[in-house]
C-alpha cells in the first residue's frame, strides 16, 4: 500500500493520515466507508475543508484505525461535553407537515423554535433539531406512516453521502422538503428521488439531506 506524504501536515491531520499509513489505508477508502465523498478525507487533509471532522466520522475513523477519536478531531471532545451536560429529554419544535408520497406538503410552516407544537424526546439533540409530522400517502415498507412523527437535527449539503442509502429527508431548490430515497440522475448534480407508492421524482437539484434521527409513530 502506498503511504500518505506527511509533509506540511500537523495536529489533526497528520495524526489521521500516520493511523491510515499505519493501518494500511488510504484517505479514499476511509472516505467511502464513512459514507462520503471519495475525495472528503483528502479535501479535509490537503485542503482544510472541512476545517474539522465530526464527531461522528472521528469516532467511526477512530475505531477503524485503532486510535483515540479525540486526536482526530476537535469536534469529539466537543461533542462528548455536550453530551455530559445535555439534558436527558429535550422539547423539540414540531414545525410544520412533510410529504413521504404524492401529497407533498411544505414544511417549516411555523419559525424555527415556534412550531405549532413541541414533543420531549430523550437523547442529545443539537439546538437546530426540529420535527415534522407526516403528510400524504405513507411509506409503508420503510415503516413510516401518516402522522408519524420525524425529528432530524444535521442538513447535510454533501448530497452524494446520502446516494443509495435509505429513505431520508430532502430539500429541493423549489424549497419542498419531503422523505425519499434519493439516487443519481441523468446528470451530474441531478438526483432522481425514490418513494415506494408514487413515480420517481426525476432529475431534481437538493439542497441539502438530513438522515432522520428518530420516528415516533401513532400512540407513542
Amino acid at each position: 500500500m502506498r503511504r500518505i506524504k506527511t509533509d506540511g501536515l500537523e495536529g489533526e491531520r497528520l495524526a489521521l493520515v500516520e493511523a491510515a499509513n499505519a493501518r494500511g489505508k488510504n484517505l479514499k477508502e476511509l472516505s467511502l466507508k464513512l459514507g462520503r465523498n471519495h475525495s472528503y478525507l483528502y479535501q479535509f487533509v490537503k485542503r482544510h475543508a472541512p476545517a474539522h471532522l465530526t464527531a461522528e466520522d472521528a469516532s467511526a475513523l477512530g475505531k477503524w484505525l485503532m486510535v483515540d477519536p479525540s486526536s482526530l478531531s476537535a469536534n469529539y471532545v466537543s461533542s462528548l461535553l455536550l453530551a455530559e451536560s445535555a439534558p436527558a429529554k429535550k422539547p423539540i419544535p414540531i414545525v410544520g407537515y412533510i410529504g413521504a408520497g404524492d401529497e407533498v406538503q411544505f414544511v417549516d410552516s411555523y419559525a424555527k423554535g415556534d412550531g405549532m407544537d413541541e414533543v420531549t424526546v430523550e437523547g442529545y439533540y443539537s439546538p437546530s433539531a426540529v420535527g415534522a409530522v407526516i403528510r400524504g400517502h405513507s411509506m409503508r415498507d420503510r415503516n413510516l406512516f401518516d402522522e408519524d412523527l420525524l425529528i432530524w437535527d444535521d442538513t447535510r449539503p454533501d448530497i452524494e453521502a446520502f446516494v443509495g442509502k435509505r429513505a431520508c429527508v430532502v430539500k429541493l431548490a423549489d424549497e419542498r422538503i419531503m422523505v425519499k430515497q434519493v439516487v443519481h440522475g441523468a446528470e451530474p448534480g441531478l438526483y432522481t428521488l425514490l418513494s415506494s407508492n408514487y413515480p420517481p421524482i426525476e432529475d431534481v437539484a437538493l439542497l441539502w439531506c438530513a438522515k432522520i434521527k428518530l420516528v415516533l409513530q401513532r400512540g407513542d
